[in-house]
């Protein structure tokens, strides 16, 4: 059967980001190779904490690039903390998912991650796993070409449009392979769970204690399989099911962001400035048009360049529907859109 057009276009977009979360930080036209290290300090050392501002620690940790030899080529994984406010019960790592976000930027945000009671007692501490932002990324594309990569119609309409959808996902894997071909072999979720142990060792603490939301929490639940005496508490809200394929946990994201975008609808026409009239379901066709429309002519870009096509449009639309405090932004984006 086929799905609505917000739910294709919101199944192609989850396909999308999972591709796209592997780029880690994006630079230009530059090959980098991994991040690598050679200090003396041992991979389950201490932390040479520095400040980095707004009351953070950042430090870094070498880790094994392969796990199959622990003494050899190290590579650093990119680390914050924010201090305990209160008497010290210990630290508890956090992860935002992906997979690919960075654990170092969602630790900026940890009074809203956290609430106070949490962090009175806990050091909160993010980390990069390996292959993101800070930890030896793997890049595959150009920002100019993960722009393009991005925009491509992730719910094609034609032979063209699905050879173009083809090509990009070849030359995607083929940059991939190009600039970060050596590190590939030894990103993934095991070994991002190995260095989150030697991480735990290196801040001091026994056993883990540990929040994961969306792909964190397959994270998670590795961690416990692999090292299951050196777990405190695990929180995993979100949890994705192992058991699904790629293309069934896409749908079944796009069926979240559905859910989502419903409570956000409803919110929506309780506003002033809400765009929408009538009912959830009305407003919801409203937002089909509005793909429909960007998919036949891009939406205009008073910011850059690029063409505001279906794909960019998906992307504004369900960024903002992760958090509630971003839906008055996405009110006011959706105002602009729909002149």
């Amino acid at each position: 059967m086929r799905l609505p057009r917000t739910a294709a276009a919101l199944a192609a977009l989850a396909l999308f980001t999972t591709a796209c979360s592997g780029a880690g930080a994006r630079d230009g036209d530059t090959v980098t190779a991994p991040t690598t290290s050679t200090a003396s300090t041992a991979p389950s050392g201490s932390l040479a904490w520095t400040s980095c501002g707004g009351g953070y620690e950042c430090a870094k940790l070498g880790v094994p690039l392969d796990y199959a030899k622990p003494d050899g080529e190290k590579i650093e994984i990119s680390v914050i903390r924010l201090p305990a406010k209160g008497k010290r019960v210990g630290s508890i790592l956090i992860n935002p998912g992906g997979p690919g976000a960075s654990g170092v930027d969602y630790a900026r945000n940890a009074q809203s991650v956290l609430s106070d009671a949490v962090r009175e007692k806990f050091d909160v501490v993010g980390f990069d796993p390996r292959g993101v932002g800070g930890s030896s990324p793997v890049r595959c594309l150009s920002s100019k070409e993960l722009d393009d990569y991005t925009g491509l119609d992730g719910s094609p309409d034609s032979p063209e449009e699905i050879a173009a959808l083809e090509k990009g996902a070849r030359d995607y894997v083929a940059g991939c392979q190009a600039r970060s071909g050596r590190l590939l072999p030894y990103v993934g979720t095991a070994n991002a769970a190995r260095d989150m142990d030697l991480l735990r060792a290196a801040l001091g603490d026994e056993r883990l204690t540990y929040l994961g939301k969306s792909y964190g929490t397959q994270l998670g639940a590795v961690y416990a399989d692999l090292f299951p005496k050196r777990v405190r508490a695990l929180v995993l809200d979100g949890a994705v099911d192992p058991s699904l394929t790629p293309v069934e946990m896409n749908v079944a994201q796009a069926r979240g962001f559905e859910v989502a975008l419903d409570a956000f609808l409803e919110n929506c026409l309780t506003a002033p400035d809400c765009p929408f009239q009538g009912t959830v379901a009305s407003a919801r066709k409203q937002v089909a048009e509005l793909l429909r429309r960007a998919d036949r002519q891009p939406l205009t870009n008073r910011t850059d360049s690029r063409e505001v096509g279906e794909s960019w449009t998906v992307l504004g639309l369900v960024t903002p529907l992760y958090e509630r405090q971003a839906w008055p932004i996405l009110r006011r984006a959706l105002t602009d859109a729909q002149r």
